[in-house]
């Protein structure tokens, strides 16, 4: 039965002093306790245990509250909307246990409306509120917990074991302010996923959603895509709980499309994952500040679907995708770890047929090794190719094993953020299809697990990540290398280093700002701040993060030095916008009605940008003058120059 939380009588209590922040109403013989906004609320644990005997569910606005046995608090998530200091409306309802007919609920010492609702005036996430179970007469209480709301969405996690091999059946439930109505529970199976981050005791936690039968179910969260595959990241190492989460903002944000979407054969792939901050509940216990994200697989990046046989035809892979996980000769793409010599020697063989999911230190990730066919080939041959070939084969062929564009930008990318453990490592490489005849061997990149950035460690440590440094100079002296691809790409006749500072300038100016990246962190910060989650994270895990708000203000310090450092490396000089000739090395380029006219000494790749840092085109000069037709009026960016478009 459910029942309204309606007008009724305030009720005489011994020690209630006019209008409580915290109103812990008692059973018999326990005494009311009542704090200060900011104060640590009490309940007594008959009083919460009362209430429960007597209350099975209780619902705000429809929404089901979450139970944190730890605390004795129920959780309720708000939309955004209401962030600020705005006035709360709430029905209030519960779904009694059977024999507790005849209670009502009674929120704080409000007084409910005619439609019996009430309203919190300047809802405050950082202190609880009270909930009692009120007795028929309506004078008397026998039970009451606290209420806290956050801003931030929560997930309940209920599995009763879990390990980092096969994964344990449970359940998920995930409630979501900004839908409406009940949020369902979910069949999920688990288990921890991550490799360093297994020695901590805030677990990541690798989810499979499946339907009432155990079959796999897709499922849709915060607008995000719908798939059964989900990931819920600790943050463990990251003392800000955020780095990944800005810096895979950013890479969406900035990064040029892969080859496949710019020429558009897909519309909609994605070379970074997207997530939502949530504050999940383990087994009924709060468990902290995670995020919830998507995984990087075939359908984030729109990849061409396995083949299956048809007819007399053989399955047919066209799609692939690899992730590289430790440090080795083929990871690093030429060189062993730690040592500065390139041998010129092939990566080891392979074998496509022993059904093993993992070569030379990467990960198959798609097609699915354990019931397709799998083909290490395209990325044997990429790394062959970076580590055997002459200086004239690599400047004449690089571009049609791998895509330079955005290439590039995850060089400036990994710069920027001084990572630690993305330079061949903890990156997928994967090709669209590779059954095409023009683009079957080029390989695309994808970043991932960057909490080694932004001034701190792959193992969280500060004490060598100074922002003023040398990239280089650093993957050396603290890690195991440089990631020769880019070594070959400096060596070569293709003006790498022009190029990057030519992108540089244009990032500079809008993404790579000191203003608009510092933003992107302040803006977490004050979402956890304002939601009390960097208060209740640093309670749950005082080893891990015992002040999010500090670290931030770590890593903006570190931002501006970092771009200090850059700019000077890069020569970056803010510029104005005009439509005479601009130049930078060997190219000019001249706006004019509608185009953009290109000239250089001798062949060379331009890249024309939008305003938006969006690549419009890419194209290759002939020594003379190239003409560029059918852009639209506005502002363009060629070799870090801007451009004006009539």
């Amino acid at each position: 039965m459910f029942h309204p939380l309606f007008s009724i009588t305030r009720p005489a209590l011994c020690g209630l002093m006019g209008a409580l922040l915290f109103t812990a109403l008692p059973a018999a013989g326990q005494t009311a306790a009542t704090t200060g906004a900011q104060a640590t609320s009490f309940v007594a644990p008959r009083a919460a245990a009362d209430f429960r005997s007597r209350v099975e569910q209780v619902y705000f606005n429809g929404k089901a509250l979450v139970f944190d046995e730890s605390s004795l608090t129920y959780f309720c998530p708000l939309p955004s909307s209401l962030r600020g200091g705005a006035d709360l409306t709430l029905h209030i309802t519960a779904q009694m246990k059977p024999g507790a007919e005849g209670y009502t609920l009674r929120f704080e010492d409000l007084e409910p409306a005619a439609d019996g609702s009430v309203t919190v005036k300047h809802v405050n996430c950082t202190r609880t509120y009270g909930l009692s179970l009120l007795s028929e007469d309506a004078q008397t209480a026998v039970g009451s917990v606290r209420v806290a709301f956050t801003f931030l969405p929560l997930v309940e996690v209920n599995v009763a074991s879990c390990n980092a091999d096969d994964y344990t059946r449970g359940s998920l439930r995930v409630t979501d302010p900004d839908t409406e109505g009940q949020d369902q529970t979910w069949v999920a199976d688990y288990r921890y996923r991550g490799s360093s981050a297994l020695g901590y005791n805030k677990k990541s936690y690798a989810v499979k959603l499946r339907d009432a039968g155990g079959e796999s179910a897709d499922g849709s969260f915060f607008g995000l895509r719908e798939d059964n595959n989900w990931i819920l990241d600790a943050m463990a190492v990251d003392r800000s709980c955020m780095r990944n989460r800005v810096s895979t903002d950013l890479w969406n944000d900035f990064a040029t499309e892969p080859y496949y979407q710019r020429d558009g054969r897909e519309d909609e792939g994605r070379t970074g994952t997207r997530g939502r901050f949530v504050e999940l509940f383990l087994n009924g216990s709060y468990h902290g500040l995670y995020c919830m994200t998507e995984k990087m697989d075939r359908k984030q990046l729109k990849l061409k679907k396995y083949k299956e046989a048809e007819g007399s035809d053989p399955d047919e892979v066209r799609g692939t995708l690899y992730k590289s996980s430790q440090w080795s000769y083929e990871v690093l793409m030429g060189h062993e770890p730690d040592v500065r010599s390139y041998p010129g020697r092939s990566p080891r063989a392979y074998d496509n047929n022993n059904r093993l999911e993992t070569w030379a230190d990467y990960e198959v990730k798609y097609p699915d090794y354990e019931e397709e066919r799998i083909d290490w080939g395209p990325l044997w041959r990429a790394i062959n190719f970076v580590a055997t070939s002459s200086d004239e084969q690599f400047a004449d062929s690089v571009g049609e094993y791998f895509d330079r564009p955005v290439l590039d930008d995850y060089y400036l990318f990994i710069e920027l953020m001084l990572a630690t453990d993305n330079h061949g490592k903890n990156m997928y490489f994967f090709n669209y299809n590779i059954q095409e005849e023009a683009d079957g061997r080029k390989m695309g990149i994808a970043p991932w697990d960057l909490d080694g950035t932004w001034g701190r460690r792959w193992d969280g440590s500060s004490e060598l990540t100074g922002p003023s440094q040398d990239f280089e100079t650093y993957l050396w002296a603290h890690e195991h290398g440089t990631f020769t691809l880019y070594d070959r790409l400096a060596a070569s006749r293709l003006q790498w280093r022009e190029a990057l500072a030519a992108r540089y300038a244009q990032l500079r100016e809008g993404y790579f700002s000191e203003a608009s990246l510092t933003n992107r962190f302040r803006t977490y910060a004050e979402l956890f701040a304002e939601s009390g989650t960097d208060s209740r994270e640093a309670r749950r895990w005082p080893a891990y993060h015992p002040d999010l708000q500090a670290d931030v203000d770590y890593i903006c310090g570190w931002i501006g030095q970092r771009l200090e450092w850059l700019d000077a490396q890069y020569g970056y000089e803010a510029d104005a916008i005009g439509s005479a000739p601009q130049t930078a090395g060997q190219l000019t380029a001249e706006g004019g009605k509608g185009c953009i006219v290109l000239r250089s000494a001798a062949p060379v790749e331009a890249r024309i940008y939008g305003a938006d840092g969006r690549l419009r085109r890419s194209v290759r000069t002939a020594g003379a003058a190239t003409r560029v037709e059918g852009l639209t009026p506005g502002v363009y960016v060629v070799a870090g120059q801007k451009v004006l478009v009539r």
